[in-house]
């Protein structure tokens, strides 16, 4: 069973804690930057202490609102992009299916 704790807004974004039903943890997060939004998924390591970034996906330029548009078209969630994106991720059950669901957005 996926858990989804709280999503968390701060001026450079937004971020959520996921436990998988593998019982892996990782933290989804929305990003602003002067570089650029993203979108990204990191593997939370040594008791959630740590982490590794498993998946990036910028949101500037032609692939950047090709993401986008398949986010929303694929979800019927409404605001925060980052609750559009959770709901895209919705039925994954371990790292290893998120990252192949964030590689069909790209391509």
């Amino acid at each position: 069973m996926v858990k989804v704790g709280a999503v968390v807004v701060t001026q450079t974004g937004s971020q959520c804690a996921v436990t998988l039903a593998s019982g892996e943890q990782i933290l989804v997060a929305h990003r602003e930057a002067s570089a650029g939004a993203r979108l990204t998924v990191e593997r939370l390591t040594f008791l959630g202490f740590a982490s590794e970034l498993a998946v990036e996906l910028p949101l500037t330029g032609t692939t950047g609102l090709g993401v986008i548009a398949r986010i929303t078209f694929a979800s019927a969630e409404r605001g925060l992009l980052l609750r559009r994106f959770l709901a895209y991720l919705f039925g994954c059950r371990s790292l290893t299916e998120v990252v192949a669901r964030c590689r069909e957005l790209q391509g």
